[in-house]
C-alpha cells in the first residue's frame, strides 16, 4: 500500500519539472531569474496546477529552502474575539487561506502583512512573499484593506494571490498585480502526467482506466491522480475494469439533490437542512457544496427552467459570499429551487 499521496510525491518542485503549459513555464522562468517579483495573481480552475507553479516559481527565486516549511497556528485579536488560523511558513514565504476565518479575514490579512513588512528578512533578498489562497473568497473589505496594505509595504513584501474566479477580485486589487492564467490541462496533458506517475510506480495504466479517470476528474489533475491512487489501493493494481471512486461527500450531495427533486415541501426542506449541516460539519467548503448542488440540480432539471435556476444560484452565491452563515443561503437557494421546480411541474401537469 502506498505510504505517501502520489499527488504530493510527484509534485514538480522546479519550473523545469512542470509537465504542461510550456509557454507559461517560460514566463515563470523569466520571472524567477529577474531578481525581483511584482505582486502576482494566479487564476484558473481547481486542479489546473496554480499552487504547484507558484511554489516552483519561488523555488527559482529563493532556492530549495522554500520547501522547508513548518505549520503553525496563529492567533489574532479582532475586537474582543480571538481569531485562529493555520499557516505554512518558511524563511522566505508564508502560505495561508484568510477566507477560512470568514468575515474576520480583513484583520488576518492586515496583521500578517504588517508583521512581515515591518520585520527584516534574514536572506539577502529584500522581500518576503505572502501566498493568499482562495483570494476570490476574501470579503470586499479584506480585499480593499489588502490593496492599501500592499501600497504601504511594497518595498519589503510581495503578495501572490491564488483564485479560481478573477471576476471576484476587486478591480483596484487586480490592477496592482500581474495576472497569470493557468488553464485546465488538456486530455493529452493529463494522459502524460498519469502515465508518468504510473511508470514511476512500476504500474501499467490501461487505456480504459485512463479514459475513465480523465472523464471523471473534469480536467482536475489533482483529482485524477488521487482517483488513480485510490483504484490502486483498492485493487493492488490499476484494474482496467475498476470503477472510478467518487468521494462520499459528493455522493451525499447527489442524494440531497434527489431529495429536493422528489419532494418540494416544508418537511422535505427541513430534512435537507439537516443533511446540509452534516456536510458542512465535515469541513466541505460551502462554495463547493453550493456549486455541486447547483450543477446537479441544473443537470437534472427541464431545459425550460435551467436559466432561471442559474440566475437564482448566482444571486444566492453572492449573498453567501457576503454573509457569515452559509447554511442560511444554501437553504434559501434550495427553497427557491423547490418553488421554481414545483411551479413548472404543476404547469406541465395542468
Amino acid at each position: 500500500m502506498a505510504s505517501k499521496l502520489w499527488v504530493d510525491k510527484y509534485r514538480p518542485l522546479t519550473v523545469d519539472q512542470l509537465d504542461y503549459h510550456s509557454t507559461l513555464s517560460a514566463i515563470l522562468e523569466r520571472l524567477s531569474t529577474s531578481g525581483d517579483l511584482p505582486h502576482l495573481l494566479f487564476y484558473g480552475p481547481s486542479g489546473a496546477g496554480k499552487k504547484t507553479r507558484v511554489l516552483a516559481l519561488l523555488n527559482g527565486v529563493f532556492g530549495a529552502g522554500v520547501n522547508k516549511v513548518k505549520c503553525e497556528v496563529r492567533n489574532f485579536k479582532a475586537g474582543t474575539v480571538n481569531v485562529e488560523i493555520s499557516i505554512l511558513q518558511s524563511n522566505y514565504h508564508i502560505d495561508m487561506t484568510p477566507s477560512d476565518v470568514a468575515h474576520r479575514d480583513k484583520i488576518v490579512v492586515q496583521q500578517i502583512i504588517k508583521e512581515i513588512g515591518s520585520s527584516k528578512n534574514p536572506d539577502q533578498r529584500f522581500f518576503k512573499v505572502v501566498i493568499l489562497n482562495q483570494a476570490d473568497y476574501l470579503t470586499d473589505e479584506a480585499q480593499a484593506a489588502l490593496r492599501r496594505t500592499l501600497e504601504k509595504y511594497t518595498a519589503t513584501t510581495r503578495v501572490i494571490l491564488i483564485c479560481n474566479s478573477l471576476c471576484r477580485v476587486i478591480a483596484p486589487l487586480r490592477s496592482r498585480c500581474l495576472s497569470i492564467r493557468v488553464p485546465a490541462p488538456s486530455a493529452d496533458d493529463m494522459r502524460k502526467v498519469l502515465r508518468k506517475i504510473a511508470s514511476s510506480e512500476n504500474l501499467e495504466l490501461p487505456m480504459s482506466l485512463e479514459n475513465k479517470l480523465i472523464n471523471a476528474s473534469n480536467r482536475n489533475i489533482r483529482r485524477a491522480i488521487m482517483m488513480m491512487q485510490t483504484v490502486y489501493i483498492q485493487n493492488s493494481r490499476l484494474n482496467p475494469d475498476a470503477s472510478v471512486p467518487i468521494p462520499e461527500w459528493e455522493k451525499y450531495l447527489k442524494e440531497i439533490a434527489t431529495n429536493v427533486l422528489d419532494e418540494q415541501t416544508p418537511k422535505s426542506l427541513k430534512i435537507v437542512r439537516g443533511k446540509l449541516y452534516e456536510v458542512l460539519a465535515s469541513c466541505i467548503p460551502p462554495t463547493t457544496v453550493f456549486n455541486t448542488l447547483c450543477k446537479e440540480l441544473v443537470t437534472r432539471s427541464d431545459a425550460a427552467i435551467k436559466t432561471v435556476v442559474v440566475r437564482h444560484a448566482a444571486d444566492y452565491e453572492l449573498q453567501m459570499k457576503s454573509g457569515s452563515k452559509p447554511i442560511v443561503h444554501l437553504e434559501a437557494f434550495l427553497a427557491r429551487f423547490m418553488s421554481v421546480y414545483k411551479q413548472h411541474s404543476n404547469r406541465m401537469n395542468y
